[in-house]
């Protein structure tokens, strides 16, 4: 009865011209449902709702300068914002990109800080801080950044660049972009460091990774106080400057305390060296000091390019020992990108598989000169894999060990020891005691394993 009612009215409309252009109830056959649709509720069409939209999300915004999330004019303003003594928290600063024109930045005292870059660019090309020391007549005034004290500094992602320059300064322009004088460590990951003379100074402990460093005058080198600066992947270039009374550049400055205990340097791993102009001479070591110290330097798997033939200048300050342990030297794969022949200063392949042949091996072992033998730095060991993981950094693996394997079943042996001391005199000493029996017996257990 429905169908008919439908065939009606439809004739009715063509009939009355009210379908124009329709012929036939074929032809609009498909516009009349010929069954319920699933989506009824007693004849009645309930509408498909439409999906809910996803909302876009809103882009954090961030001040240029921030100091865990608190913004602040300057970087200045962030640094004596944190606490100098008995505080070992962390404290980040975050930069937008841009360019930060700021002199004399230092922090001394007991904190972590990390100096962030909002970028991925390489090198932190478009994160810079430009600027020089606020006393450029002595060291620990001349700094761009300075950090002193106990904590350590960790930079991400940006730029340290020296304005202070021999067009404008004439005779000596030292002008380090950073110098640490702290116990803690130096960490610089995608970074660049420009300058001219004494690019960098480092102490204590400190690995450049993933860096670009120029500079023409002893542009890399260690305070007496440093045991080891790692600079893995880094680029190093040897700059020319036409206003300079001589044109010979010197990479490196490496300088020493003298001590039993003596860590590695200034070793530059798995890097190049490049010359920026032809018309100058690039040397890989000079020392300015003639006695009172260690000249510690190593190139491992170093490709340099337009360095000297004879790749030293002048002479280091001579040892007892052999340059290969304590003086300037580098492996076979980078004395052969030189095409340097040797003056007795280039490592065998075991030393470099067991010394060199990674982070963990080149931070973390140093040379006992009353033992005659390498072995692990124990009293300053630093958990380099931790820090990696703790700050996501994407770096090659690394599969050298700070311990060999004889020296891992002397460890367990001293360990076994003072758990024996602790197991069986628990009972009897005082705490402060039986700590002494501890240290006592780790000493010298040492002198003998």
């Amino acid at each position: 009865m429905k169908k008919k009612i439908v065939s009606k009215t439809l004739a009715i409309l063509l009939a009355g011209g009210a379908l124009v252009g329709v012929t036939s109830c074929d032809k609009i056959s498909g516009i009349i449902p010929t069954e319920t649709p699933s989506n009824t509720t007693g004849g009645v069409v309930t509408p498909t709702p439409n999906p809910t939209p996803t909302p876009t999300p809103t882009p954090e915004v961030h001040a240029a300068i921030e100091l865990n999330g608190v913004e602040y004019k300057s970087i200045k303003e962030a640094l004596a914002a944190i606490p100098t003594s008995g505080d070992t928290a962390t404290y980040t600063i975050r930069l937008e990109k841009g360019t930060y024109n700021e002199n004399g930045l230092s922090y001394n005292g007991s904190a972590t800080i990390k100096i962030v870059g909002a970028t991925d660019t390489k090198y932190g090309a478009d994160v810079i801080i430009k600027g020089h020391g606020s006393d450029m007549g002595k060291m620990r005034g001349r700094e761009l950044l300075e950090i002193q004290g106990t904590g350590n500094i960790i930079l991400e992602n940006i730029t340290l660049e020296s304005d202070w320059s021999r067009a404008d300064h004439k005779g000596d322009v030292q002008a380090e972009v950073l110098g640490t004088d702290t116990k803690g460590n130096t960490v610089a990951y995608n970074c660049s460091f420009k300058s001219h003379q004494d690019t960098l100074r480092t102490a204590g402990k400190a690995w450049f990774y993933g860096c670009y460093i120029e500079g023409d005058t002893d542009f890399i080198w260690m305070e007496a106080a440093g045991s080891v600066a790692l600079y893995e992947k880094c680029e190093i270039v040897s700059l020319y400057d036409e206003n300079a009374t001589t044109h010979a550049s010197y990479l490196t400055a490496p300088r020493m305390a003298v001590s039993s205990k003596v860590g590695k340097g200034l070793v530059i791993y798995n890097s190049t060296v490049k010359e920026a102009n032809k018309e100058q001479a690039t040397y890989l070591a000079r020392t300015p000091w003639s006695s009172g110290y260690y000249n510690q330097v190593a190139y491992i798997n170093t490709t340099c390019e337009g360095v000297e033939a004879n790749p030293w200048y002048k002479n280091q300050i001579a040892t007892e020992y052999p340059k290969t342990i304590i003086g300037w030297k580098m492996d076979k794969a980078t004395a052969d990108s030189i095409g340097y022949e040797g003056n007795n200063d280039i490592l065998d392949a075991d030393t470099v598989s067991k010394e060199y042949s990674g982070r963990k091996a080149i931070l973390n072992r140093i040379y006992n000169t009353g033992k005659g033998k390498y072995e692990k730095d124990i009293a300053n060991s630093w958990d380099i894999d931790g820090l990696i993981a703790e700050n996501n950094f994407l770096v090659d693996d690394d599969s050298s060990s700070d311990v060999l394997s004889g020296e891992l079943a002397n460890q367990q042996f001293m360990n076994l020891m003072v758990l024996k001391i602790n197991q069986h005199y628990v009972q009897v000493l005082h705490v402060k005691e039986k700590k002494i029996i501890i240290v006592v017996v780790k000493a010298l257990l040492l002198q003998f394993l």
